[in-house]
């Protein structure tokens, strides 16, 4: 359904506007919240589903129907990131915000790691980006 309105769309639109169309509201739904859901534990039936609809939007976005470019070519004519590239982006800045608000409650010293552990959670689970 979202393909084939992409590919009418693509008609309309030049390859600018559709790059910012499947960024702005297909990666937003695809990749929402995948802070949380995209890590290590995702099983390899989940990583082919994933690779496979990033790749067909981007497919879709040029009129590539028949697989004539390589993936590769796509995330360089797109300038983005692969799946696995976003999943360590999206980790590596989970882990930072959780390091610095354990630091600098740590540097503190009024907390012991109990109440540190808890208020990092905490500020993690609220922290907006």
């Amino acid at each position: 359904m979202v393909f084939s309105k992409l590919k009418y769309l693509n008609k309309l639109v030049d390859l600018e506007g559709m790059k910012r169309i499947v960024t702005t509201h297909f990666f937003g739904m695809i990749y929402y919240s995948s802070q949380v859901w995209l890590n290590e534990q995702t099983t390899s039936r989940q990583w082919r589903m994933i690779i496979s609809l990033h790749y067909k939007a981007l497919r879709s976005a040029i009129g590539d129907y028949k697989n004539n470019i390589s993936k590769r070519a796509l995330d360089s004519i797109f300038k983005r990131a692969n799946p696995y590239q976003w999943m360590n982006y999206s980790n590596a800045k989970v882990y930072r915000f959780l390091l610095m608000a354990l630091w600098s409650h740590l540097n503190w010293g009024t907390m012991d790691m109990k109440m540190t552990g808890t208020l990092v959670l905490q500020l993690f689970l609220t922290h907006q980006d």
